[in-house]
């Protein structure tokens, strides 16, 4: 009886261990991702075109709540050269 329990305890603990992982994975892509998003803006902020292909392609990849942090960060970062870029953007989600 004690040894089927151990085997149940253990079988559940592994179940749990690996939907954590899962779970703490898919969280650091996903920061990852924004990141790497912010990053890609920094770069091609030399250019309109680029800035706003890039900013477009964001949406590709990254959650809603992903799309609202970063449309924060590229109003104080880039909004006074690409106010209008962002807001066109950016005018889907905040419909």
């Amino acid at each position: 009886m004690l040894k089927k329990l151990k085997i149940h305890f253990y079988k559940k603990f592994e179940q749990y261990q690996h939907s954590y992982l899962r779970y703490f994975t898919i969280t650091q892509v996903r920061k990852t991702m924004l990141e790497y998003t912010k990053t890609i803006l920094q770069k091609v902020s030399f250019s309109r075109d680029l800035f706003s292909k890039e900013l477009k392609k964001s949406f590709r990849w990254l959650k809603k709540e992903e799309l609202l942090i970063l449309q924060s960060w590229c109003i104080i970062t880039f909004g006074h050269i690409y106010g209008d870029v962002i807001n066109v953007v950016f005018n889907p989600i905040n419909s």
